[in-house]
């Protein structure tokens, strides 16, 4: 799995931690009081959702979530102790307060929180209370124990270490520029050269986000610049990877011209490793002479420039990392908070309105809050689910109410439960199968048993990034290694598990579908929406750059969001995975797709903008400020036809009249210049715009999903 800024594997490795401290909690507990080893399996498991659950965006808001999660864990665990053995009392208050669960979710990231520790108290509370001698103060013990460690965890991550995390994601974006490089030069598919390109974007907003939370300041460094040279590192690979891959198709070898094997090498130099600075000094002035001796006409030449461009903007952000690049802006960063902290579909979700075009009648749910008419689905399927689990074995009806739960808990639409649930029986298949096998051998062996309760815990979370079934197989073990450590795990309870499963997540589909139910398009066109939202906002951007000194910050800004936006696209599609296989559903993943080599074109544009703009002398001016400022209104024209296009809406403006290469011909502007290469960049968005209609309205050939 791609782990920028090791993000996933440091919130992997704090949960597990989280979650042993848990179990050590309920160890002492049951030492000092003599309760039973259920115990064990409660502390583990409030200490992981309480930890695993508080996803906010800043260190400081993540501890005080942890803090607010304390009082509603422990009311919940007290009230499924009350309630327990009084079978229709705790089936029946454990509806409302599924509903209430994922309502808070309305609050964001702390609603999450707050509505998964409130109803997983109050589910393990019951679970404990079926062992003879567990009693009231023993849980609120292991619940507030649990609770208390994590809050704990929490103030010593509020220590940062800014200097390590910093070479770490220009180690991790480093590297993922020498991939990239080196993968450009073989011959292969589009879909294998494109999966290393399209981490480099993923790497800059991971950066970016990180600069938002931390005073990078007190380094030396300025983050408006380090940000703007991140940005156009990114672009320049980008764009030379893509040149590289145009030689390779032609089957010519870059390392055939010896200008360009020498900056090529040079390149490659820079970003597998940490050059001296005599060896900089001498792959500058390389990059600088074959810029200005090249001949640009000639694909060995135009590659050439891309390359030894690439190589200048990596020895840019050298500079801009150790606070010796020139500051165009040395004011803090403002706040931004993007699309990925408020995600709908990857944690909290917000109550943004979706809108069903395709609605022929207005329903009165189409009015409600996302949160208000999924907290409906989820009050009537854990009804439903309670009676299913209930018939299947008595007693247990808590593991197909869970089931149906943890499908509502982060999804946003009938879509994204479905995906959800099928991903949840899938790796329940998985986990029973290897969990039952490995379980029952090491039955009456707890210490490692132990070691693989926690391995599941921090796999189970740390591929929660991959959006698949893996982190179900992993908390389905994890579940069968919980039985054996109390000696009472066999194949028939492992099927029975496996039959609560399935009926939860039946049911949670089911009453996705059917209870005030509301359609996926309009999540889909959301995204899209906000993503030529964002583009037209950084072709706006790029145009008073060229006519405006310093600009460069909004155009970066306005670029990162751009790839924001992207990302927000390709996590709502994959996160409906389920429901897009087939028909209108994949035909509109495909077009999708598209999208990324929209955001790539757009990435040159803003890259020549923002270098345009640096220096004074080069911005329009005059009669050139006008033609550029009309070649923008195409290029806004053009992007909202392509709108409409991915709506399958009608087209308002088919024809253009002359083309934006005539349009732009007359300014002053020489191949060979900084002024070229952005209208070489216009030029090439604009034919983008034009042409991809063709390609997204054509039938899709093939459903099976592509990354991109």
């Amino acid at each position: 799995m791609y782990d920028p800024g090791h993000t996933w594997l440091i919130y992997a490795t704090s949960t597990t931690i989280a979650t042993a401290l848990g179990i050590l909690v309920a160890h002492f507990v049951i030492v000092a009081t003599h309760g039973p080893d259920i115990l064990l399996v409660t502390g583990g498991i409030i200490g992981m959702v309480a930890f695993g659950a508080t996803g906010d965006v800043t260190a400081k808001a993540r501890w005080l979530t942890s803090v607010t999660v304390v009082v509603p864990g422990l009311a919940a665990a007290a009230l499924g102790v009350v309630l327990t053995h009084h079978s229709p009392a705790e089936i029946v208050v454990s509806i409302p307060m599924a509903g209430f669960c994922i309502w808070v979710r309305r609050f964001g990231w702390r609603g999450l929180a707050v509505g998964g520790v409130t109803f997983f108290a109050y589910l393990m509370a019951i679970l404990a209370m079926r062992e003879p001698g567990a009693n009231l103060q023993q849980i609120l013990l292991v619940v507030g124990g649990a609770l208390l460690c994590g809050v704990l965890l929490r103030t010593v991550m509020l220590i940062e270490f800014p200097a390590r995390r910093l070479r770490l994601h220009l180690r991790q974006f480093r590297a993922s520029c020498a991939e990239a490089l080196e993968r450009s030069q073989r011959p292969g598919t589009d879909a294998e050269i494109l999966v290393p390109v399209n981490h480099l974007p993923d790497l800059t907003l991971a950066m970016a986000g990180w600069l938002q939370q931390f005073d990078v300041a007190s380094l030396g460094v300025d983050p408006n610049t380090l940000r703007r040279t991140m940005f156009d590192a990114q672009s320049a690979t980008e764009l030379a990877c893509e040149q590289l891959q145009s030689l390779a198709k032609s089957g010519v070898d870059p390392h055939s011209d010896a200008t360009l094997s020498g900056v090529l090498d040079a390149l490659m130099t820079v970003v597998s490793g940490t050059p001296s600075s005599h060896d900089v000094a001498a792959v500058e002035l390389t990059a600088r002479s074959a810029i200005t001796t090249v001949d640009p006409s000639t694909p060995l030449g135009l590659t050439t420039l891309f390359v030894s461009r690439a190589l200048l903007a990596q020895l840019d952000l050298d500079d801009a990392a150790r606070g010796d690049a020139d500051v165009d802006n040395p004011s803090p960063p403002e706040p931004v908070v993007s699309d990925a902290d408020v995600s709908t579909t990857d944690g909290a979700a917000t109550d943004d309105h979706v809108t069903n075009n395709t609605a022929a009648v207005v329903r009165w749910w189409d009015h409600l809050r996302p949160t208000s008419r999924m907290a409906i689905q989820v009050m009537v399927a854990t009804a439903i689910a309670a009676g299913v689990g209930q018939a299947i074995a008595a007693g247990r009806w808590y593991w197909a109410v869970m089931t149906t739960f943890i499908v509502f808990m982060t999804a946003a639409t009938r879509a994204d439960v479905l995906t959800k649930s099928s991903w949840r029986v899938v790796g329940t298949l998985v986990g029973v199968a290897f969990g039952a096998v490995v379980a029952i051998l090491l039955v009456g062996h707890p210490l490692p048993l132990s070691i693989l309760f926690l391995v599941c815990v921090f796999f189970g979370y740390y591929y929660q990034g991959a959006n698949n079934g893996m982190p179900t197989i992993f908390f389905t073990i994890q579940f069968a290694v919980i039985y054996a450590l109390l000696g009472f795990h066999n194949w028939t309870l492992a099927f029975v598990r496996l039959d609560e499963t399935i009926a939860g997540a039946i049911v949670g589909v089911v009453c996705a579908y059917i209870v005030t139910s509301q359609r996926s398009d309009g999540a889909v066109a959301a995204s899209v929406d906000k993503y030529f939202a964002a583009l037209d906002h950084l072709i706006v951007s790029c145009g008073e750059a060229q006519t405006s000194a310093h600009q460069s910050k909004p155009v970066v800004d306005a670029a990162i969001a751009l790839d924001n936006a992207h990302q927000g696209v390709r996590s709502t599609l994959s996160n409906m995975a389920a429901a897009m296989l087939v028909g209108l559903g994949a035909r509109r993943r495909a077009r999708s797709l598209q999208l990324g080599r929209l955001t790539r074109s757009a990435h040159v544009l803003a890259q020549t903008s923002s270098a345009l703009s640096a220096d004074p002398s080069l911005v329009y001016t005059g009669h050139d400020a006008e033609v550029v400022g009309a070649a923008v209104s195409r290029l806004r024209a053009d992007a909202e036809d392509l709108h409409q296009v991915f709506l399958e809406q009608p087209v308002a403006h088919a024809e253009r009249g002359e083309s934006l290469a005539q349009l732009l011909s007359g300014v002053d502007a020489r191949p060979d210049t900084a002024r070229g290469a952005g209208v070489a960049a216009s030029v090439r968005l604009d034919h983008l715009l034009r042409t991809l209609p063709d390609t997204v309205a054509a039938p899709v050939a093939s459903t099976t999903p592509s990354r991109q």
